[in-house]
């Protein structure tokens, strides 16, 4: 299915869907008196068996305005091949990427289109992102960033754009530019490894091919997070346990791996950066140090994992991870030191935290639960 937009429009709003019908229904009848051709919706269903009634009603929609445009695949291709499908749906070279129960900000979008079309070597920006007026947002995303561009291959551009964050609303991506280096394919032959975070992936390899930036527009509201399964917050049993932290770490060390051969394949003189890989692989434990220790830390303590012997065996598990990289040996001590100095820090706060909020005692175990912040900041 082809959908031509005006030829004045440089980005497509896209909403991935899948089930949630009834609350996308409600997201696209608000928004369809602020809908322009400078930025035309897609709505890409990923196989939808619930609320289908809700769809056809925003396929009928649809198909009676002119900046409203409809998909749906035949059957359910995960969170990962709905993503890539939109780099091969979008008619625009741009697009964002905006949850069911979030709004993109037109206006904001609009006076940002004069800069799009001057700067299509960008591969990947990442707008700021609000709290909805009235959302009564339990985990919020919400984020500002600084207006940042980073060039291609730059050690800020992986970390500070390709590792920030988790939560996809509000990412624009030029499909065209990452199709030319790739990028989406090699998501598709590494996806077993990145399931968790395959909108990373593509933030990293972004980084290293193209330029990419941050703005501190809003661009994106957020809304009611709705949360299928709440015990994945609590339970040590799920996505959020060290193992799948681990996972997670090892799937993206993989990709700075990869970032750091295309970059090789550009120098001059076809040498490795080590000196910029050890740099954003600090980076990268900084994040995963931030996401063990403070995001699932209470967790992991009310499961009686001691946290110090936890930081210690994650500081000894991120340097057998970087062993078999290019001059380890030069930088053994430097990067043991960097990533004991960061959870030595985090353990510090997780200790004011526990003298508020004391964990759990084998006896109540069973009887209370928390809620946790899934998203980790790196810390400068």
């Amino acid at each position: 299915m082809t959908f031509l937009p005006n030829e004045n429009a440089v980005g497509t709003v896209c909403f991935m869907t899948f089930n949630r019908g009834h609350i996308l229904l409600k997201t696209i009848k608000k928004l369809l008196p602020r809908l322009n051709h400078n930025w035309p919706v897609l709505v890409v269903n990923n196989g939808s068996t619930r609320y289908t009634q809700e769809y056809s009603e925003i396929e009928k929609i649809a198909a009676s305005c002119e900046n409203l445009n409809y998909y749906r695949h035949k059957k359910n291709i995960l969170f990962d091949g709905n993503l890539r499908s939109l780099f091969e749906l979008v008619p625009t070279q741009f697009f964002m990427v905006v949850s069911d129960e979030d709004e993109p900000v037109f206006d904001e979008l609009d006076g940002f289109n004069s800069f799009l079309h001057k700067n299509r070597d960008i591969g990947g920006i990442r707008t700021s992102i609000a709290p909805m007026p009235g959302s009564n947002i339990d985990y919020s995303q919400a984020h500002i960033f600084k207006d940042e561009v980073f060039e291609k291959g730059s050690i800020e551009g992986i970390t500070r754009f390709g590792f920030a964050g988790a939560y996809i609303s509000g990412q624009i991506y030029n499909a065209r530019l990452l199709n030319k280096f790739n990028i989406p394919q090699r998501l598709k032959k590494n996806i077993n490894a990145n399931l968790s975070y395959p909108h990373l992936y593509l933030h990293v390899l972004a980084a290293a091919n193209t330029r990419t930036m941050t703005v501190s527009s809003v661009m994106c509201l957020q809304g009611k997070d709705q949360i299928v399964r709440p015990e994945e917050f609590s339970d040590y049993f799920g996505p959020f346990s060290y193992g799948s932290r681990i996972d997670q770490f090892v799937a993206l060390r993989n990709a700075l791996i990869e970032a750091f051969k295309d970059i090789q394949q550009k120098n001059s003189d076809g040498g490795f950066n080590a000196n910029g890989f050890y740099k954003t692989y600090i980076g990268l434990c900084s994040k995963y140090c931030y996401l063990v220790l403070r995001a699932q830390g209470r967790m992991y303590q009310n499961q009686m994992i001691n946290l110090d012997s936890l930081s210690r065996s994650f500081t000894v598990f991120s340097l057998a991870a970087a062993e078999g990289m290019p001059f380890f040996d030069r930088v053994k001590a430097e990067l043991a030191t960097a990533v004991t100095q960061i959870t030595e820090h985090l353990l510090k706060e997780m200790s004011q935290i526990e003298k508020v909020h004391p964990p759990m005692s084998f006896s109540d175990f069973s009887t209370k639960s928390g809620n946790y912040d899934v998203l980790g900041k790196i810390k400068k």
